[in-house]
């Protein structure tokens, strides 16, 4: 898509630091890193969501992640890493292009990543599970995978 930033850096039009790349991903140093060592992992077709995102490119990038992973608690001494999805507007996702935020975590980095968590009765639970299961169930089953 020509007027994707991201595509537009895979295509080479547009500077970045590109630390990984095959043909399917790559993997570039976020410009405005929430800590030192923040990679954006790029699928190189472009999508916005996960939905859109073909499901071996998606397994592809699980992979390529670890790997990242690993090499940035090797190499930067990261504590940890975040590897982060946000999946639409809901998910505040910003930019055009569907993105894997992989962030090196360091002891002390002040990054608030939390997840609120909220007590619920077993009745929720419960009306959630039986509510969810059988469509959950159709969608894997019958649905056919990108």
């Amino acid at each position: 898509m020509e007027q994707c930033i991201f595509c537009q850096i895979i295509a080479g039009k547009v500077p970045a630091k590109k630390l990984y790349e095959d043909d399917d991903v790559v993997a570039i140093l976020d410009i405005y890193p929430a800590s030192a060592g923040h990679l954006l992992l790029l699928p190189k077709n472009h999508c916005q969501t996960v939905e859109e995102l073909d499901s071996e490119i998606f397994s592809h990038m699980g992979v390529i992640s670890q790997r990242l992973t690993v090499a940035m608690i090797a190499n930067l001494k990261a504590d940890g890493v975040s590897v982060i999805v946000q999946n639409g507007a809901g998910a505040e996702q910003k930019a055009p292009h569907f993105i894997m935020h992989i962030i090196p975590r360091y002891k002390d980095d002040k990054l608030q990543l939390q997840i609120p968590r909220t007590e619920v009765s077993k009745k929720e639970i419960d009306a959630l599970y039986k509510n969810l299961k059988p469509m959950i169930e159709q969608t894997i089953s019958g649905q056919k995978l990108k």
